[in-house]
């Protein structure tokens, strides 16, 4: 007959199945509440920058690799995080759905790990610091276990780390810091049963420093290490906490053992190891932000505002667990505040309270202080103590140090379930654990799937923020960049006039206004928000190009040309802004000196398609059809299936007056391809198609695909082309090719 006492590896078939169900019940109820992510799109909260126009961790070469391992770029050194991104590339390129599947994977994993190490500390604390039991011990552990793991994964505070693809760094971080607690506390139960755990402390350092390489969230772990030494583990003596369980108790363990009593010295130089990439890490992400710009000066956010605002987070991520009714993306900071406000007072006198409450009733609940310390020292580093953005609280940074709180939670349903010795059992204590689990878990769940749409699109996400909290400047610049992308000018303005009234120095809200302003005709106001913004950031070479643009468009080309001119002299080496230049030159009739910049833009960049289309309209414009000919069938040979190469070239074969270059079959299988690749609705495509089939004297079906051209309202059609199109149905009636006389 098996004994009770027997070890974990060993457990009675009855508790091993339920550990199965906890961990199946896990994945099942996180998907379920999480399972919305599928659909959302990326956002304008750094997905687009940090994701989508960010070529540089695109590819797993070693200039990529380079790039990962020494950027700054976005204010965090997350190396591992990059190269995360890089794979997913290789498997579905920029893919939202892809992006937030693997964040999703990644969290329901930090789930798992979590039960573990929620099982194996209430374990501890239950049973004088072993992490193995008896069976009467083993079934609310692992009940406890479950409702710590699974109500911390499902919280609709975890929302924004998953559902927000950029936050990759939290899940991945996440999943190895806990994977290293765990790794650490297998090991400590080796030096239970009298191994070294040499091989459990060199994988648990590994796993630390791959965790510190995805996000420096882990650089306090040593110190929680400490003080999880301290309790539930015992693994020395304390004058601070000495539980009526006893840090003298004689523990005997099932192979005949005792807990290990070792000094703080040795436990202190057993840090030492995870202190130093610790500190490396610190130094990594405080460059990091510095060096992205990101940091505050004690000019602009002083240290007593730093001091307020420290106590303000640390009781807002326990009250939010608790009561998560409203949730946005950002808590802005109001420039205006002052470190003696109500709420940051109230908080540093309920911090006290607490403190000093803990220590009080430290002999009876240590793991209530132990737990309060681990949380405080975990959320340390994003209190604001070393401010960087503009955000006074995220939900985001709750990921990694509420575990304590769930922990203590799930401590609590054990001790609902244990049987104490001596005392009558509580035959309806488990059915009312499950009825108040199943209804917090389906509360939890509900306002997750709610808070999981709220991320599915810029819109939605922006929306959102000023409906909850009205005055967040960032949001009206974020939602008035939304509107314009999509045309809606005027909102636009509006939300960009917003933003300015609470930060009037925020150059994103003075670029969307000057380009809202230029877009609704009113270039005078575009033109002022272009110059205030490029005051802020001289150097801001897409807002010069833009303001170039402008003053090109109002003919005052030697404002144009400065800017331009500029802009080559901040990026040189920019195929994209001589390209700009080229443009310029072209369309203010300087064409010999187009033709220079644009070659000199193709030996920059040879993929930059739009260069070769460019610069084959300009050699046609000057007659020099071999040169255009060439220059298309050079684009298309580097992109076969770009529809104005495809167009131009089919248009110059069967329209040009030199008939030496004059070939319709060749013009009629380009211009298909160009009609089949945009679905018949590209109108210059047709015109080629019915030219060359002209060409080929095909002139019956020539005239019948330019009678419908002349008689399809959709798209609006100029004058000109109109005027075009009929001249060439008439010559195509008239049985002859049509010739295109431009020059």
């Amino acid at each position: 007959m098996k004994s009770t006492n027997q070890l974990d590896n060993s457990e009675p078939l009855r508790a091993s199945f339920l550990k199965r169900i906890c961990l199946l019940l896990i994945v099942v109820i996180g998907l379920i509440a999480f399972e919305g992510v599928r659909n959302n799109e990326f956002v304008t909260w750094d997905d687009v920058s940090v994701l989508v126009n960010n070529p540089e961790y695109m590819g797993l070469s070693a200039k990529h690799l380079g790039w990962m391992f020494t950027t700054s770029f976005a204010g965090h050194y997350q190396p591992l995080t990059w190269l995360s991104h890089a794979v997913e590339i290789q498997l579905w390129g920029v893919s939202a759905a892809g992006y937030h599947f693997t964040n999703l994977t990644l969290h329901l994993l930090a789930a798992l790990i979590f039960y573990f190490i929620a099982r194996r500390l209430i374990l501890a604390g239950l049973n004088g610091g072993d992490q193995r039991a008896n069976f009467s011990l083993l079934i609310p552990a692992s009940i406890a276990g479950f409702t710590a793991a699974l109500l911390w994964a499902v919280h609709p505070m975890r929302v924004e780390s998953v559902a927000w693809a950029t936050e990759r760094r939290d899940v991945l971080s996440g999943v190895f810091l806990m994977l290293a607690v765990l790794l650490y506390l297998r090991m400590v139960q080796a030096r239970c049963r009298g191994a070294s755990g040499a091989g459990l402390f060199l994988a648990m350092l590994v796993v630390y420093v791959l965790s510190l390489l995805s996000k420096a969230v882990g650089m306090t772990l040593p110190v929680v290490l400490l003080m999880l030494d301290m309790y539930p583990l015992r693994r020395a003596g304390s004058n601070l906490i000495n539980s009526r369980h006893g840090m003298t108790a004689e523990v005997q363990f099932p192979n005949g053992g005792r807990p290990r009593r070792e000094t703080w010295a040795r436990l202190i130089r057993e840090k030492l190891f995870l202190l130093l990439p610790a500190i490396a890490a610190a130094m990594l992400a405080s460059w990091a932000q510095r060096d992205a710009g990101a940091m505050r000066t004690f000019e602009e956010h002083p240290l007593s505002l730093r001091i307020a605002q420290a106590f303000y987070g640390l009781v807002f991520y326990p009250l939010k667990t608790i009561w998560p009714a409203v949730l946005v993306p950002l808590y802005e900071q109001d420039p205006e505040a002052v470190a003696l406000e109500t709420r940051n007072v109230l908080s540093a006198a309920l911090v006290l309270f607490i403190t000093l409450a803990l220590l009080l009733v430290r002999k009876r609940t240590p793991g209530l202080l132990v737990a309060w310390c681990v949380y405080a020292v975990m959320v340390a580093p994003m209190l604001g103590l070393a401010q960087s953005g503009p955000q006074v609280v995220a939900e985001r940074y709750s990921y990694i140090p509420t575990l304590a709180l769930f922990v203590i939670l799930g401590a609590f349903v054990s001790c609902l379930l244990k049987q104490e010795e001596g005392k009558p059992t509580r035959p309806l204590a488990m059915p009312a654990v499950i009825v108040l689990l199943v209804a917090v878990a389906s509360v939890l769940v509900l306002k997750t799937r709610t808070q999981v749409t709220v991320w599915h699109d810029s819109y939605t996400l922006w929306h959102h923020t000023l409906k909850k909290v009205p005055k967040t400047p960032t949001a009206h610049v974020n939602l008035a960049g939304v509107y314009l992308n999509n045309g809606l000018y005027e909102e636009s303005r509006y939300h960009s006039l917003k933003a300015l009234d609470g930060l009037p120095g925020n150059r994103s809200a003075h670029i969307t206004m000057a380009r809202s302003a230029q877009a609704l005709g009113n270039e005078s106001v575009a033109e002022k928000h272009f110059l205030i913004s490029l005051e802020i950031k001289p150097d801001d070479t897409m807002q010069m190009a833009r303001l170039g643009a402008m003053y090109y468009a109002q003919r005052r080309f030697e404002e144009a040309e400065r800017l331009f001119l500029r802009i080559l002299e901040l990026e040189p080496d920019s195929a994209v802004r001589r390209l700009d230049y080229a443009v310029f030159l072209a369309g203010s009739g300087r064409m010999d000196e187009s033709v220079a910049v644009f070659e000199k833009t193709i030996a920059l960049d040879p993929d930059l398609i739009d260069a070769h289309y460019r610069l084959g309209l300009v050699q046609e414009e000057r007659s020099q059809y071999a040169e255009a000919i060439k220059r298309y069938r050079d684009g298309l040979a580097r992109r076969p299936d770009d529809n104005r190469l495809l167009t131009r070239l089919a248009w110059v074969l069967a329209t040009c007056p030199d008939e030496h270059f004059q070939d319709g079959p060749v013009a009629v299988d380009l211009a298909k391809r160009a009609v089949e690749d945009s679905g018949g609705r590209n109108p210059l495509a047709l015109e080629a198609l019915a030219a060359g089939y002209a060409r080929g004297s095909e002139f019956d079906q020539a005239a019948a695909i330019t009678r419908r051209l002349l008689s399809d309202e959709s798209p609006p059609m100029s004058d000109k082309a109109r005027e075009r199109i009929a001249h060439a149905l008439a010559q195509y009636e008239a049985g002859q090719a049509f010739v295109d006389q431009h020059n």
